[in-house]
């Protein structure tokens, strides 16, 4: 233990020194967030089994040490990212040609301890239906979204929340459609029930890294859907800084997180759901 502390001193002021304050106070601050602690008591147990010739205690340390160091890495967060969202990195929704009807993913609202619906994370999904809506480039939306009763015991469907949210947006009520549905699996089934084989041209709004996944259940369900990204995870392509790659060395919660929903991607298309 002592060793690991005085390696990381020794980062965190070689840092200082060749990168400036504000790059070492961010690098300290990561080490001592929960994930960064996490991170380095898996170290210090993994060096301890090798020094006591533990290998059982070598594997039960160095496994999840190696792992947490993997999708904890901003870098390979974001290689994750890119591999989903690549395909539609130059798709400007705002720049198409009208729709007939433009489906919106449920997963883009919640509901806050205040009872009020409210945009999370992927909430950009909403925003983006809205401006196409009054940019004038479709007078029809459907939203999607049915709660799963088991996991969730909020009364209101996602759709319905992503409804009363594009209600706000100034979006009215008689332009809008509900559709249930469960997972994405569901909500595609149930929309090529309706179009299936239609030659209307349909958006479909989700999340960019969710998108490959979306379309290719869409094309299972004889529908081809126009891919309309929004939410992405990714950044645009730069030169990454000596201070930058320092950083997304040490795992962080934030790309455990993105990695997550990769994986959980990656899965849903292995075995095709």
């Amino acid at each position: 233990m002592l060793r690991v502390a005085v390696a990381t001193l020794m980062l965190v002021a070689g840092t200082w020194g060749s990168l400036g304050r504000v790059v070492a106070e961010k690098l300290a601050t990561r080490l001592v967030m929960p994930t960064g602690m996490i991170w380095l008591l898996l170290l210090v147990s993994l060096l301890a089994a090798r020094r006591a010739g533990r290998r059982d205690l070598i594997l039960a340390a160095g496994i999840p040490w190696i792992a947490l160091s993997l999708l904890g890495n901003g870098m390979v967060a974001e290689t994750l990212g890119r591999s989903l969202e690549g395909p539609f990195r130059q798709i400007q929704p705002l720049e198409s040609d009208a729709f007939d009807v433009i489906v919106v993913l449920g997963g883009g609202t919640n509901i806050g301890p205040n009872r009020r619906f409210q945009g999370n994370t992927a909430g950009d999904r909403i925003l983006l239906t809205a401006e196409m809506f009054h940019a004038g480039l479709t007078r029809r939306i459907i939203c999607s979204g049915r709660r799963i009763e088991e996991l969730n015991p909020n009364d209101t469907n996602p759709a319905r929340q992503s409804m009363m949210i594009l209600k706000s947006l100034a979006v009215p009520e008689s332009a809008i459609g509900l559709l249930e549905g469960r997972t994405t699996s569901e909500e595609m089934h149930l929309l090529g029930q309706s179009f299936g084989g239609s030659n209307k041209r349909i958006g479909l709004i989700t999340s960019a890294w969710h998108l490959q996944r979306a379309l290719v259940l869409a094309k299972r369900n004889n529908m081809e859907l126009d891919p309309l990204p929004a939410d992405f995870l990714t950044s645009p392509r730069s030169r990454r800084t000596t201070g930058a790659m320092i950083l997304s060395c040490i795992p962080q919660d934030e790309a455990v997180w993105k990695a997550g929903k990769m994986l959980k991607e990656y899965m849903g298309m292995l075995v095709g759901r």
